[in-house]
């Protein structure tokens, strides 16, 4: 835990020993909607109660393996928080569920832009919502872009047409709507060694992205990682995750 914690931008370590020891050790679970809504919320909350909208959320915040996410948001002042309606892929009812999930976040006072960390079919949710909702403040996309035809042309289903809007590759690719998050801050992580997904795929993708942000003038809002890994969110990516959201939020 030491190590992870010296890679904690200098500008959160002012946080007093006494919020570090008051980390909740389990979430809060209430209802919404007839569905389980999980919340971590920080001992400190920082100003505007910020919140990290974390994805996939299935029957739990699994902090068991994710501990590093939650713990160092939570000496930052972010809450942690996930919605668990189980596997969906954007219908107008699921969209309408996590509406209402949002809005329960809202009237507990916290932000009404919250920042978004998706990993795996997490990320496709993640980039998505960032994609077509300006209430998303920025977005970290871990471990699920790559330009569709590479993924047809390899006959991997990484992503498949179970998780795409039907039709919609007759007018934009996947990283296209990814880059509708403009000018939202927006990162990506990939790596070399997942085969969910075709590699130069990946690569196009991530270029199409950075093409798009430095066509809309703001290229410093974008930033790739491609990086000699499995299907992973490793300790070194989550230092660049935590740097990214204290540089934007």
């Amino acid at each position: 835990m030491t190590s992870r914690i010296l890679l904690i931008p200098l500008s959160w370590l002012s946080l007093s020993l006494l919020a570090q020891e008051a980390l909740p050790k389990t979430a809060e679970t209430f209802d919404v909607g007839g569905h389980k809504a999980f919340l971590s919320a920080a001992p400190m909350p920082a100003e505007g109660k910020p919140w990290l909208w974390y994805a996939p959320t299935l029957k739990s915040l699994a902090f068991g393996e994710r501990k590093g996410y939650f713990e160092t948001f939570a000496k930052a002042g972010i809450s942690i928080a996930g919605y668990d309606i189980g596997e969906v892929r954007g219908s107008p009812t699921s969209t309408a569920k996590f509406t209402l999930f949002y809005d329960e976040m809202v009237k507990r006072g916290y932000s009404p832009k919250p920042i978004l960390l998706g990993q795996s079919r997490g990320g496709l949710r993640s980039s998505y919502l960032a994609a077509l909702d300006d209430r998303i403040k920025a977005t970290i996309v871990s471990s699920w872009m790559c330009s569709f035809p590479n993924q047809l042309a390899a006959h991997i289903r990484g992503i498949g047409f179970t998780k795409i809007i039907p039709g919609m590759y007759h007018h934009m690719d996947h990283p296209d709507i990814a880059s509708l998050a403009m000018p939202k801050p927006l990162m990506v992580i990939n790596g070399s060694q997942d085969r969910l997904f075709e590699l130069a795929g990946v690569h196009a993708a991530h270029e199409k992205i950075a093409q798009c942000y430095a066509k809309a003038g703001v290229p410093e809002h974008f930033k790739s990682i491609i990086e000699d890994a499995p299907h992973q969110f490793n300790a070194e990516r989550q230092a660049d995750a935590w740097a990214w959201f204290d540089k934007w939020v």
